[in-house]
Parts: C-alpha cells; sequence; structure tokens
C-alpha cells in the first residue's frame, strides 16, 4: 500500500510538471516585451511583443507569425543583421525540439506508471504478493521510472539554457524592455517538481525495500518457530 502511495504520490507530480511543460511550450511567452510608455506616449505607440517556441505575436500585427520563420527567421530584424541568424535560429529550433522531447519523456514516463500501478493492482488481486516477494523488483521500477523524470528534467533545463543564453546575447533583445516570460518560469518551476520527484520515489523505494524485506525475515522466522504438526503413526 505504501508502495502504491509513492507511486500515485509521483504520479500527481508527473501530471503537474506535464501540464506546465506543454503550457509553456504551447504559449508563446517565452521572451515578452513590454516597454515603458513615457508620458508623452500614447497608447497606441505602445507596443508588445511575445516570443514562443514556435510563434511570434505582436500586438501591431492582427495574427502570430512562424518563429523563427523560414524566409525570415528573425522578424523585425535589420538585414545588415543576418549573421546571427545563423547562430540563433538553429539554437532556438533546438530548444524547441528539446521541450518537444520532453513531452514525448514525460508522457513515456506516465504510461510506465501507470503500468507499474496496474503491476501492483494485479498482483494483489491474485493474491501473490507474499512477504518474502514484497519490493521485488521496487527499487528497479523506481529507478527506472525516476530516471526518466530526470531525463524530462534535463531535456528542459537544456531548453531553458538556450533560450537564457539567446536572450543575454542576441540583439533582437538588447531593447530594454524585453524580459524572459511565464512560459520560460513555467518550464523551470516543471524541471524543479520532475527532479524532486524522482528523487522522492527513488528514497521511498529504497526505505521501502528495506523495510518489506526485514518483513520478510520476520516472516520466515516465525515459520522456522511453528513446531511441527504431529505425524500419524
Amino acid at each position: 500500500m505504501a508502495r502504491t502511495l509513492a507511486y500515485v504520490a509521483t504520479l500527481i507530480a508527473l501530471v503537474v510538471a506535464t501540464t506546465l511543460s506543454l503550457t509553456a511550450t504551447l504559449q508563446p511567452l517565452w521572451i515578452t516585451y513590454h516597454p515603458f510608455s513615457s508620458r508623452s506616449a500614447s497608447l497606441s505607440s505602445v507596443v508588445s511583443d511575445n516570443i514562443g517556441l514556435f510563434r511570434r505575436c505582436i500586438s501591431s500585427s492582427a495574427k502570430c507569425q512562424p518563429f523563427p520563420a523560414p524566409a525570415n527567421p528573425l522578424i523585425g530584424h535589420h538585414p545588415e543583421r543576418i549573421s546571427s541568424f545563423s547562430f540563433f535560429c538553429p539554437h532556438w529550433r533546438t530548444a524547441r525540439l528539446q521541450m518537444t522531447f520532453v513531452a514525448i519523456v514525460q508522457f513515456t514516463t506516465l504510461m510506465a506508471i501507470l503500468f507499474t500501478l496496474y503491476r501492483q493492482r494485479l498482483a494483489a488481486w491474485r493474491d501473490t504478493m507474499t512477504p518474502t516477494k514484497k519490493g521485488g523488483g521496487g527499487v528497479h521500477y523506481g529507478i527506472v521510472i525516476a530516471g526518466l523524470l530526470w531525463l524530462a528534467a534535463a531535456g528542459e533545463l537544456v531548453a531553458l539554457g538556450i533560450v537564457s543564453y539567446l536572450f543575454d546575447h542576441d540583439d533582437l533583445f538588447l531593447v530594454p524592455g524585453y524580459e524572459l516570460g511565464p512560459s520560460f518560469h513555467l518550464a523551470l518551476i516543471s524541471s524543479g517538481i520532475s527532479l524532486l520527484a524522482g528523487v522522492g520515489l527513488v528514497m521511498a523505494s529504497w526505505v521501502l525495500e528495506e523495510e518489506e524485506e526485514e518483513e520478510g525475515r520476520i516472516f520466515l522466522g516465525d515459520n522456522e518457530n511453528v513446531p511441527p504438526q504431529d505425524q500419524d503413526l
């Protein structure tokens, strides 16, 4: 029961992390631009710019545009800065690819946890979980699932690192007013949840494994102390 609760808690954490990750990936809010309007500036002159992994939404445009765009990787960039395109675009697409990879790993982890819970429930239904067998392979399952969680977190951290580096070094974001947006922070929170969930699952698996092994030794010791039944002559 305790092991099941550990997996259920991990499942809940994974659902939260996956939701945050998907929201961050799909929303064009990785880098945002909201300039400080002066007293003389009219409201119509204030332009917002929201950049995501797949699209870019500018308030002056009625429709979001693909980003980086195939024809012009950096919409609004001056043509003389075309030399930076060869660096920016591949790295931005790499960050996008990393977050797509993270989504695949997270859904794979979700299926792995559900399969583990189904396996435990099926074993309980068949009443085959004896004290000597309890937890058999439990640590291994926990390590595998934790490894998937850490892999997803690593993918998110790579994407975050790429976006953060481009934000600090690319000319597009030198204009005052650009800042890392909500999607960036959602992905950061998601990676933290995945890391902590993996650590918690491994620790719970080790503790429960030791407890179940101790219960198994006690069970075997009790059986050895039971006097044999009288045999008929």
